[in-house]
């Protein structure tokens, strides 16, 4: 008699991930084990039915079509084609050896379990899954789990990385085509050694290296069951749901995360638009990016220095009460938000340098075409020339009446706090020395700069691609918040760019006034970045060595 209850089906049910995946799962369905070995799942459906759950297992071999099939006929008979949740939990053959030395046998070995495994499982499973769409009351869902091996193959693992590969294309490629029709399906990557009885005896550094097979299945279960919450309190609807996609996961003891993605089909590229862009030298789309990534951080700061600046000297301002208009915490945020803007924005296009420092440390360390250099210099410039003058051109009125009142009060702009000072920093009346301006500035570059080498440290745990715009924003913000009523400057095209609309508008003193002191503003930035390149390549990347020999090892293995 075929059960009421929905179903799931596991495949790949041994002593670790499969069967701590039918146990979790058996809280919530009737659950059918597969296994090319009976001595494999019997345990486990005889513990499920003593607790009162409902198992059957059945002896299947995922690489032979015809197991397949029969196995899921006869799952369909005890379900009543229930089945609303499918987990391809198959290892397939973990052949390490050299490449040279791998029998084409041997090599197919890895293909067949994952590849032809994953296709036999998926192509029995859709269609239980289909039938469950409109009656289910939640979507149901394809599990692919998967390991490193599908993203990067190592060393003499050749057959068991191409069976992986292959695994995680058919699910993409599965999830674009049966995400629309209301399936979930998803790919799990088990990122780490799982801690079974097979690697109980690997040793490592940690001793929470080891994925718990308990953690995996922790994951599983509620992934599907978030959906379902989802749909029952309205927050999924069931316009959204037909357009769930695929989703590669991590999991750890410490971590597990659930990242979804919404894919949404692009609209074919006219020909038109193909040819523009084979038109379009890559170097100068690269130019624009980085011009309009530093107008990006540049106009709105400028534009919150201005609020300071111009409440402080507009005599209207005044008699409204607005003289505390505006603030130098503002004006860190206002950077901190212009810089995660910016590279949000061009990053993608240009690489998202928006300083001629960085450019340069790049070309030094990370391989950057020498040939771009200048280009991109010119460009990072000119997007902040293009800034100040924008922000002329929005505050014009209120410039003339504040350059006004400043040269009544001054006989001058070119002073901190004077109009001048909303395209470009000048020192404090009392800050005469070079020396310690020079200092200063130099200390501020560097630690901005050691944040952005860390954030580009690619062994860097703490530091994901989302989080790189906003950490680094909150750097020079950081810094703005501590050291910006003292004058700082902290980038060449920033203050160059800027420096030169005023020298338009108000004079050239904008260059010559302070002793100076405006060339420590535009190229004491260069040394400080490339010092803090050289400090972080060679004094704290190296402290790194343990994490990347143990994230190796984990790789091996």
């Amino acid at each position: 008699m075929a059960s009421q209850k929905a179903w799931a089906v596991i495949a790949g049910v041994g002593p670790g991930t499969g069967a701590s995946v039918a146990r979790r799962f058996a809280q919530h369905y009737s659950v059918a084990l597969l296994a090319r070995k009976a001595a494999n799942y019997e345990p486990v459906v005889k513990e499920i039915n003593d607790a009162g759950g409902k198992a059957i297992g059945i002896s299947t071999d995922v690489a032979d079509g015809k197991s397949v099939q029969a196995a899921f006929e006869q799952i369909k008979k005890e379900s009543g084609g229930k089945v609303v949740a499918a987990i391809f939990n198959v290892g397939g053959s973990f052949i390490r050896k050299p490449f040279l030395e791998l029998t084409e046998e041997e090599f197919v070995h890895g293909y067949d379990a994952n590849g032809r495994g994953g296709f036999h499982f998926a192509q029995a499973a859709l269609p239980l899954l289909l039938d469950n769409v409109k009656t289910s009351e939640h979507p149901p869902t394809l599990i692919f789990t998967s390991a490193t091996a599908a993203l990067r193959g190592s060393a003499f693992l050749s057959s068991f990385a191409s069976g992986k590969f292959a695994l995680r294309a058919l699910a993409q490629s599965l999830a674009r085509e049966f995400g629309p029709k209301g399936i979930h399906v998803a790919h799990a990557i088990i990122d780490g050694v799982i801690d079974i009885e097979r690697t109980k005896h690997w040793k490592f550094e940690h001793e929470d290296a080891k994925i718990k097979p308990e953690a995996i299945a922790d994951s599983y279960c509620p992934w599907a069951r978030t959906i379902l919450d989802m749909v029952q309190n309205g927050r999924l609807s069931s316009e959204t749901r037909q357009h769930l996609d695929d989703v590669e996961i991590g999991v750890s003891d410490a971590i597990q995360r659930h990242i979804s993605r919404h894919v949404v089909s692009p609209k074919p590229v006219s020909r038109r638009i193909l040819d523009f862009e084979h038109k379009c030298p890559r170097i100068l789309r690269e130019m624009i990016a980085e011009a309009t990534g530093v107008f990006f951080f540049v106009f709105p700061g400028i534009a919150s220095v201005a609020t300071f600046v111009l409440s402080g000297t507009s005599t209207g301002a005044k008699d409204l009460g607005l003289a505390a208009f505006g603030s130098i915490f503002q004006i860190g945020w206002a950077f901190t938000l212009g810089i995660a803007f910016a590279i949000i924005t061009c990053a993608p296009v240009s690489g998202g340098h928006f300083n001629p420092a960085i450019t340069l440390c790049f070309a030094i360390w990370q391989g950057f075409p020498w040939k771009k250099v200048l280009p991109y210099l010119f460009s990072q410039i000119f997007g902040a020339f293009l800034a100040g003058l924008m922000l002329i051109g929005c505050y014009w009125p209120e410039i003339q009446a504040a350059k006004a009142v400043n040269i009544a009060a001054h006989g001058t702009v070119h002073f901190n706090g004077g109009v001048a000072s909303i395209l470009c920093p000048y020192p404090n009346s009392g800050q005469t020395n070079l020396g310690y301006l020079f200092f200063q500035e130099f200390f501020t570059v560097s630690f901005i700069s050691v944040v952005i080498w860390a954030c580009l440290d690619p062994a860097n745990p703490f530091v994901n691609p989302a989080s790189v715009p906003f950490t680094i924003g909150l750097a020079y913000g950081a810094i703005i918040w501590g050291f910006g009523a003292n004058t700082i400057s902290t980038n060449l095209a920033r203050d160059l760019g800027t420096r030169i609309v005023a020298a338009i508008f108000f004079g050239r003193e904008a260059f010559s006034v302070d002793h100076g002191y405006s060339w420590i503003s535009i190229l004491v930035n260069v040394p400080a970045t490339i010092f803090a390149a050289v400090f972080y390549e060679v004094v704290i990347r190296d402290s790194l060595a343990k994490m990347q020999k143990s994230e190796a090892d984990l790789e091996e293995c």
